[in-house]
């Protein structure tokens, strides 16, 4: 758990990686805590930029565990 302004939030960051590269990403609340080591996961609707997922878009993007 962390410390944020709003209170104790869960947060777990990693690197996510395929055949094209890797980014670093960081998970909070409900995503962080249904997130284990070694899950397969599925980002749409999401882009990177130098390396670190980017959520310019208002959190738009979707992750799926497979």
């Amino acid at each position: 758990n962390s410390s944020t302004r709003f209170g104790n939030a869960t947060k777990v960051t990693g690197i996510l990686y395929d055949d094209t590269g890797e980014i670093k990403i960081t998970l909070w609340g409900e995503s962080a805590k249904k997130i284990q080591n070694d899950d397969i996961l599925e980002l749409d609707q999401a882009y990177s930029k130098k390396g670190i997922l980017n959520n310019k878009q208002g959190g738009m993007e979707v992750i799926h565990k497979m």
